[in-house]
């Protein structure tokens, strides 16, 4: 989901199940949970919504902790086991994969105040003060082009 979304580790992490509308495709972080303290719409698209749907777990949360009422806080020991595993960069963490995925909005010609809107960074300037569109339509453009490009590169046969 990181990867598909752009969004930061923890936001994904502590995902609620209430966050999500699953009519409109639509997952709203809460303000206290983005780094700018706004909420922040993310149009789902349908590898995201695939996903979702099937870690429901009968729990308020996607990623539950051991205590099925609060969201996984662990993740970095997570995160390490998987780097380990894998046998990832050593530098490797889950940040990478926002400047993976932001990389390829440009890749993908998205506008770059889309792609950044789509990755939640704030703007900053005249634009900061004075846009306050949401881009909503145009974020879900560019993650459905993402999320093309990412199921053409795993599905990728590299024999």
């Amino acid at each position: 989901l990181c990867l598909l979304t752009g969004q930061r580790a923890r936001e994904v992490l502590q995902i609620a199940l209430a966050e999500v509308d699953f009519e409109l495709g639509i997952w709203t972080i809460p303000g206290e949970r983005t780094k700018n303290e706004l909420a922040h719409k993310v149009p789902l698209a349908p590898t995201a919504m695939n996903l979702i749907e099937g870690l429901k777990n009968g729990t308020p949360f996607l990623f539950p902790s051991p205590r099925p009422s609060r969201p996984m806080s662990q993740f970095r020991r997570w995160i390490d086991t998987l780097r380990d595993d894998l046998k990832f960069e050593p530098d490797w963490t889950c940040h990478t994969l926002r400047h993976t995925m932001r990389s390829r909005l440009s890749e993908l010609h998205v506008l770059p105040h889309v792609a950044e809107a789509t990755i939640n960074h704030s703007q900053r300037g005249i634009a900061g003060t004075y846009d306050h569109f949401g881009y909503l339509d145009e974020k879900r453009d560019a993650l459905t082009r993402w999320d093309s490009k990412l199921t053409e590169i795993v599905s990728h046969d590299v024999t």
